[in-house]
């Protein structure tokens, strides 16, 4: 975010004051500066778009300036926002609580430019740095939650071999959360139609109107779409393609047995050949997110890729678990080798000490002295 791309509010009753300041940020290289007459505007502003900054006089009528910082930091989506406060009242009681209440700085009446200057870039930096820490926190955020996903879908295969009905069930109330949807369901290609085989939090009667039959969707709709392109389609609002208006049944029922609006639906390919499709659904009109349709389609090749991983790590198991039966079965070996010698020592020391005393009896006044080697 440049300078000239910062998103600034000017808030003052007096309109010489906006002009002026706005006239001294334009000079300043602040191009994007809007301005409020009241209090009640600049939080009108403040919601219907975002800002950078916003520069704030205290003493205005109806909605004074206090009141707007208060406002503004008593709510989760403005209180980000720096706040500098410019006004005419100076004393250090007014300072205070406009630091108590939550703004960045304070600069009073007739302002001088060069601090201002100082001051406004000050605020966006460190707005520019809290932005960064957000969206950085946001992306760690995705990404952990995005492989937790994983490794439950890994967990249910490995506790569930040759089950597919959990598996699936797991992906898709994944996909559901993560993707911030509301409904989901998984089908699988059957010749020229598809089969439901899972759903997550759709209503029953839905349920049973889609896995009563194989499914065949008209050309339009968003599975149809999907047979015919094998690409991601996505349907910002159900009820305005044609075989909706022309009441397709097909089409019809997921709007009013299941209040579907908005629709994303991605194939899931094996070698190039349509296997099956995942689609999720809001229930309101409310397009997903590029970031957000890249992680249905991370699910929706779940089979291929972490089957493999399964494998491996199946492989890796019963590697280890042999490992571990030759180490056992070597160590067993010794302590029977070990056991065996012992067993021989005693029994050839036993032996020399027989033999020993059959030479101590045929050798006449020396049987006594003879050392235990048998030599004089």
């Amino acid at each position: 975010m440049s300078d000239s791309e910062a998103a600034l509010l000017i808030v003052d009753d007096i309109e010489d004051n906006r002009f002026a300041l706005s006239r001294r940020l334009a000079r300043q290289g602040y191009l994007n500066v809007t301005t409020a007459a009241d209090g009640q505007q600049a939080l009108d502003l403040l919601n219907s778009r975002p800002f950078d900054l916003v520069l704030l006089d205290i003493m205005m009528p109806n909605l004074n300036g206090y009141e707007v910082l208060a406002a503004m930091k008593a709510d989760e989506r403005l209180r980000h926002i720096p706040v500098i406060m410019i006004s005419a009242v100076d004393e250090i009681d007014s300072v205070i609580r406009c630091i108590e209440l939550g703004a960045e700085d304070y600069l009073p009446k007739p302002f001088n430019p060069t601090l201002l200057r100082a001051r406004v870039g000050a605020c966006l930096e460190r707005k520019r740095l809290h932005d960064q820490v957000t969206a950085r926190t946001r992306d760690l955020t995705e990404a952990l939650e995005q492989q937790t996903a994983t490794s439950e879908v890994l967990r249910v295969i490995s506790t569930s071999p040759g089950e597919l009905e959990p598996v699936f069930q797991t992906m898709l109330a994944n996909a559901v959360r993560i993707c911030e949807a509301k409904i989901g369901t998984l089908y699988l290609r059957e010749g020229d139609g598809f089969r439901t085989v899972a759903t997550h939090n759709a209503p029953p009667a839905y349920v049973e109107a889609r896995t009563r039959e194989l499914i065949r969707p008209p050309p339009d709709a968003t599975l149809g779409r999907l047979a015919a392109t094998k690409q991601v389609v996505h349907t910002a609002d159900i009820t305005t393609i044609a075989s909706y208006v022309e009441r397709n049944p097909f089409v019809v029922a997921p709007v009013e047995l299941g209040g579907y609006r908005t629709i994303l639906g991605v194939p899931m390919l094996k070698d190039n050949e349509l296997i099956g499709a995942i689609t999720i659904n809001r229930q309101e009109v409310c397009p997903f997110t590029d970031k957000q349709i890249d992680l249905l389609k991370s699910f929706a090749q779940p089979g291929r890729h972490r089957h493999r991983e399964h494998a491996a790590a199946q492989r890796a198991a019963r590697s280890s678990g042999a490992a571990d039966r030759d180490v056992r079965g070597v160590a067993g070996h010794q302590q029977l080798a070990r056991r065996a010698g012992a067993r021989v020592r005693n029994h050839a020391g036993k032996r020399g000490a027989h033999l020993r005393g059959k030479i101590r009896g045929a050798v006449p006044g020396r049987g006594r002295g003879l050392p235990r080697g048998g030599t004089a």
